[in-house]
């Protein structure tokens, strides 16, 4: 097999702690164990490649030159994510440019396949890249996010404090210094709640692991996500889920089943949902294992690796590349 070549296109690079870039990661390092030689661009003119993989983050500026199959890889769509109609255009321009299109989810692929004539194919993230493997039903409620504005950070710790848990800790593990006004926000939170809010910052997987392990619930407030890794793996640690009921989470979380989701911007419904769970020891477990059993049947990461390479090599490079995967 001879060597392919690859680009991923990613504004500003892989170095922040995002589920994107770990998804990114995870599939850079899956196709170089099979041969390819891959480089990351932040964005600026890419050299002559055999793929151009453009994660969605660059979409707004239209696709890109030099690739001879475009690939677009989408964690989310930004027009919608971020409330920008004005980036609708060069999305469906890069959609029209491609050979082939990647999504995280199947509510992502549903959405863009009205506006390619590519084929839409789902590699979802794996679950156990931060897995408890064992609960032990702790005094804290788990929320695993990066304080952008979508992300809801500041809400999901009102709601938290609306629920008046006993004895309860919020545990936020990721940057809560990402947005000025959330960051803020967090900031007056923390002034009321003293100890009982702990910021751990970005977290490595062994220590977010651990803190799921600690946790009694997880919460997230977020108002769009593509597929929320965290979510996946606080399920696949036996925690139940309380979230807003975003088309993400929904694929995800089976209201009743595996959590409790509000609807979007009710906080005093997430606060029911985390008051509902902390109460009542047999719900909590069996929405838990439910949401155990839920997660552990997705694909690890890396399966999900297998898969990507697999889908890349055969759609592009025709049937013969395909067999060499085997």
């Amino acid at each position: 097999m001879k060597l392919r070549s690859a680009t991923f296109i990613v504004p500003g690079g892989l170095q922040r702690s995002t589920g994107g870039n770990v998804y990114d990661r995870v599939m850079i390092e899956a196709l170089r164990r099979r041969g390819w030689r891959v480089d990351v661009s932040d964005g600026a003119p890419i050299r002559a490649t055999d793929v151009g993989i453009q994660d969605s983050l660059a979409m707004p500026a239209g696709p890109p030159a030099a690739a001879k199959h475009l690939v677009p890889l989408l964690h989310q769509l930004p027009s919608e994510a971020n409330a920008r109609p004005s980036w609708r255009a060069p999305e469906r321009e890069v959609l029209r440019s491609a050979c082939l299109v990647v999504t995280v989810s199947q509510h992502l692929a549903e959405r863009v396949s009205r506006e390619t004539d590519a084929p839409v194919t789902v590699v979802s993230p794996g679950w156990d890249r931060a897995c408890a493997s064992r609960l032990a039903d702790g005094d804290s409620v788990v929320c695993v996010a990066n304080a952008a504005p979508r992300k809801g950070v500041a809400d999901a710790i009102d709601a938290f404090t609306r629920a008046r848990l006993h004895e309860a800790r919020f545990v936020l593990a990721g940057d809560p210094r990402r947005d000025p006004l959330e960051s803020g926000r967090i900031d007056a939170f923390a002034s009321s709640l003293g100890p009982d809010l702990i910021l751990d910052g970005v977290v490595d997987p062994s220590a977010l692991a651990h803190r799921y392990s600690t946790a009694r619930v997880f919460v997230s407030a977020s108002r769009y996500e593509g597929w929320p890794i965290a979510v996946a793996e606080a399920m696949a640690s036996t925690l139940p889920i309380v979230a807003f009921d975003v088309a993400g989470v929904r694929e995800l979380v089976r209201d009743g089943e595996d959590g409790i989701l509000a609807d979007v911007g009710d906080i005093d419904g997430l606060a029911r949902g985390l008051r509902r769970l902390w109460r009542d020891p047999s719900l909590r477990r069996r929405m838990g294992l439910a949401a155990q059993r839920r997660a552990r049947g997705w694909p690890t990461w890396e399966e999900a690796g297998r898969q990507f390479v697999h889908m890349l090599e055969s759609h592009v490079d025709g049937d013969a590349y395909a067999e060499g995967a085997e």
